[in-house]
């Protein structure tokens, strides 16, 4: 939450929101992410957890499958950031 607070306030106290498109973009993606890791943590964590409680592996099973499916999907978008961040440097977007 703090990097998603100090990265607006610079986005717009510091440029006034006057930026590339390419830190758009990695703004719009990183906040995407950041909502992932909220599901995460708040549905199918806490099932797992529940489940591994009460020995229900079957259901345990299934919400760690989700869990590795979205950490996934969150390290794709991380990569597509990184690449953005490089390559924007230098494509002038």
């Amino acid at each position: 939450m703090l990097i998603l607070a100090t990265g607006s306030w610079v986005l717009f106290s510091v440029f006034d929101g006057e930026v590339k498109t390419s830190v758009w973009f990695m703004t719009v993606v990183g906040a995407l992410m950041a909502a992932i890791f909220v599901f995460i943590y708040a549905l199918p964590y806490r099932r797992m957890g529940e489940a591994l409680q009460v020995g229900a592996l079957p259901k345990a099973g299934e919400a760690m499958a989700l869990i590795r499916r979205l950490i996934g999907t969150n390290l794709i978008l991380g990569l597509l950031v990184t690449v953005t961040a490089v390559a924007g440097k230098y494509m002038g977007f």
